[in-house]
């Protein structure tokens, strides 16, 4: 829940208190990454609806913050993306390349290849950031936050999906371009046409949904008071062929009892 509060912390922390370039270049990335899905839930909530299925949240979930205990109350914010998977996943990606790193000949940074010495560091590093990510969701067992007694979920399995996809992309992007391992673009690219595709779908369901809440259409035939002919129209007293009906009709008794002589 605290993780990427915790990691911001203690990132600047490390690199004020070491002066450590890196450091600081990763605290960039981690204040980058909470702007960039702040962007993104907030673009996506315009294609989308506070109804969707796709971007709200799973019943139940609550805006437990930091300190859960402290008066937590039913979230009406976007889940889409999960902010915790992508900020996980990002730091995942940035925590294997900066254990990879190694110093070049020309002095900058580069990548080598792991090694088994290398297995504890990873594992750690994933492990942590896979148990954030299924934290925040139905499947969280222990790790899920409880409020009065029950486990709340904070996000779909959806959610956080997309989550982690755009936090790697975001991860690999940074560190291509850091270490010089490979280009930004590809995956920057890949991030962008990820989040034009949820958006997409979410404005086809706003879409369907207004569609579906549209009343019917008055047919042509129908009179305001409900009263239908027998040829269609309205038999109202405003109807033209009533009006002559009737006109015609007052006129044939007229005539008919002029006819009858008087006896």
């Amino acid at each position: 829940r605290t993780m990427p509060y915790t990691w911001l912390v203690a990132t600047g922390a490390y690199a004020v208190v070491f002066r450590s370039s890196g450091a600081a270049w990763c605290e960039a990335g981690l204040v980058l990454n909470e702007l960039l899905i702040a962007a993104v839930k907030a673009g996506l909530r315009k294609c989308g609806t506070p109804e969707s299925r796709l971007l709200r949240r799973p019943p139940g979930a609550m805006d437990s913050g930091i300190y859960p205990a402290h008066f937590p109350k039913a979230s009406t914010t976007s889940g889409m993306p999960s902010g915790h998977s992508h900020a996980s996943i990002f730091l995942a990606v940035v925590a294997t390349c900066a254990a990879l790193a190694e110093e070049a000949l020309d002095g900058r940074p580069g990548l080598r290849q792991p090694q088994p010495s290398d297995a504890v560091s990873l594992t750690f590093a994933w492990g942590l950031a896979a148990l954030v990510v299924v934290s925040r969701t139905r499947f969280a067992g222990p790790l899920a936050v409880e409020y009065q007694g029950r486990k709340v979920a904070h996000h779909t399995v959806l959610q956080v999906l997309v989550g982690s996809f755009l936090g790697g992309c975001a991860g690999l992007a940074g560190t291509g371009w850091y270490f010089d391992a490979w280009p930004s673009w590809p995956f920057a690219a890949l991030y962008a046409c990820a989040v034009a595709g949820v958006g997409a779908a979410a404005a086809a369901e706003a879409r369907a949904t207004a569609r579906g809440r549209t009343p019917p259409c008055a047919c042509p035939g129908d009179s305001s008071d409900g009263a239908i002919s027998t040829d269609g129209g309205s038999s109202g007293e405003d109807s033209p062929s009533a009006a002559t009906t009737t006109t015609a009709g007052d006129r044939t008794r007229s005539l008919g009892r002029a006819a009858v002589p008087a006896v």
